[in-house]
């Protein structure tokens, strides 16, 4: 007997891929902002840090625990990375700005890290939605499987050639 078993593949994509693309992506405001402003950009790249942060907290109450990583979870990681660059980016620019001039080239500077990194959180969440995970397979594939290891002997094969069944 076969139970159709299915994953709610457009609850995730939506409740919760949208959601953390949408967050990060929001980052990417901070470049709007003059970069001689650090405050204010820290401000709003540690408010989307903070959001990642409480986004992947509720997640894990949502998804199974597992040994190996899901496009969620890689998902989530790279929002970190992305996060992160954009900060470091910031702080680098600022740094930068007390050393030398560069009140002319610190804005191109913003304009193609911004471009650059909503480009690549883009292009990244294409390849987690849209290109299936190595550990997923059809249920059928999931049954099968299932339906062996019930049918398998409970005895050990070494055990049972010494006790055969009557």
């Amino acid at each position: 007997m076969l139970l159709p078993i299915q994953r709610k593949h457009a609850y995730y994509r939506y409740k919760v891929g949208l959601p953390m693309f949408l967050t990060v992506l929001s980052v990417c405001s901070c470049f709007l902002i003059e970069f001689a402003d650090l405050a204010s950009r820290i401000g709003v790249i540690t408010t989307v840090l903070l959001a990642v942060a409480a986004f992947q907290y509720v997640v894990n109450d949502e998804v199974p625990h597992l040994s190996f990583m899901t496009n969620i979870d890689s998902v989530i990681i790279a929002g970190y990375v992305i996060v992160c660059i954009v900060l470091l980016e910031s702080c680098a620019l600022v740094g930068a700005s007390f050393l030398t001039n560069i009140d002319k080239s610190g804005g191109l500077v913003d304009v193609v890290v911004g471009t650059t990194t909503a480009g690549v959180w883009c292009i990244m969440n294409c390849i987690f939605w849209l290109i299936p995970s190595k550990h997923r397979q059809s249920w059928f594939q999931t049954q099968k499987e299932a339906l062996e290891r019930v049918s398998k002997p409970l005895l050990a094969p070494e055990i049972e050639k010494e006790h055969p069944a009557n």
